[in-house]
């Protein structure tokens, strides 16, 4: 009796001991992902905006944003050397260096029924449902836009769906993967702000949007597909082309429209959709592709502990 309950104290301990060392290992690769995001991004923007002008050489915006794309995706992979675990199984699989057209294709269809159904619900509660066309469209405009959302979702979808998920999906399983995942993207997205208010409804709206692109990179066998979602997000949302603010309406828009002002579904004080919105729209979202993956297993590779992608 003795033996066997002193077998089951060493037992409780070694898995204690192991969970203990799980998590200080999460710690530290989120530590080390948001030094790699922080010191690629923040060296870019020196590069571009601090250096070469200090020294007399113009750039403009569209070749300067090329050259902090190339940069924060040429400083993400050699930080990953130095930074990240070398031996863990990451984005720089077989997987990183191919993409499927089709599933290509069904992200970018995910990501257009994701984007419609946001702007479906504001437009059912808008008072003002008119769509404005620009009709002095700059080509220039386009192709600065096309950049500014590839920079912004190529290079988070490689360090936390690429790097940080499929780490800590090999160690912990995909559920514990894409929900750290996420709640890492959303706090990174509070740099800047002050206001309490503003600080929860950006990480949170954030951290849902990351665990659904974090599914589709799981389900999808790489962050590329997370990518498309997260480059059309910001398309529409955040570049001006469409969601636009309210107080001080840009002159240089793709289409306009004011669905999103004075709407209940929206902040009026920030430029920002409401994270109840986000949260519901993604979690909805979620759980239908978790569903069509998982029918007929009861959900059991995706809460599985420890695991490989299927």
């Amino acid at each position: 009796m003795l033996e066997s309950l002193r077998a089951a104290i060493a037992l409780n301990f070694f898995m204690a001991m192991a969970k203990l060392k799980l998590f200080l290992d999460i710690c530290i690769f989120i530590l080390r992902i948001y030094v790699c995001h922080i010191l690629a991004v923040g060296t870019s923007n020196l590069f571009v905006k601090k250096l070469l002008p200090a020294i007399g050489i113009p750039v403009p915006t569209g070749i300067s944003l090329i050259i902090q794309l190339l940069f924060e995706i040429g400083l993400a992979l050699l930080l990953y050397r130095f930074l990240l675990n070398r031996n863990a199984q990451t984005a720089l699989s077989p997987d990183f260096y191919r993409v499927n057209a089709q599933k290509l294709l069904k992200a970018a269809g995910i990501g257009f029924l994701y984007i419609f159904s946001v702007l479906f619900l504001l437009w059912i509660v808008s008072d003002n449902k008119a769509i404005y066309i620009n009709p002095d469209l700059r080509l220039t405009l386009i192709a600065n836009g096309l950049i500014i959302g590839t920079r912004g979702s190529l290079i988070e979808e490689l360090l936390y769906r690429g790097y940080y998920q499929q780490f800590i999906t090999n160690r912990a399983g995909p559920a514990i993967a894409i929900v750290s995942s996420g709640l890492v993207f959303g706090l990174t997205h509070m740099a800047g702000l002050e206001d309490t208010g503003h600080i929860i409804a950006v990480c949170s709206g954030t951290a849902a949007h990351g665990m659904f692109y974090g599914v589709i990179a799981y389900y999808f066998k790489s962050f590329w597909y997370s990518a498309v979602l997260h480059y059309l997000w910001n398309s529409v949302f955040f570049l001006d082309w469409v969601y636009g603010s309210c107080a001080e309406p840009s002159g240089e828009y793709l289409f306009r429209t004011y669905i999103y002002c004075n709407n209940p579904f929206d902040l009026p004080t920030t430029p920002y959709l409401d994270p109840y919105l986000s949260i519901f729209i993604s979690v909805l979202f979620s759980l239908a592709v978790i569903g069509y993956f998982e029918k007929g297993t009861k959900w059991k590779a995706f809460l599985s502990i420890r695991g490989n992608r299927p």
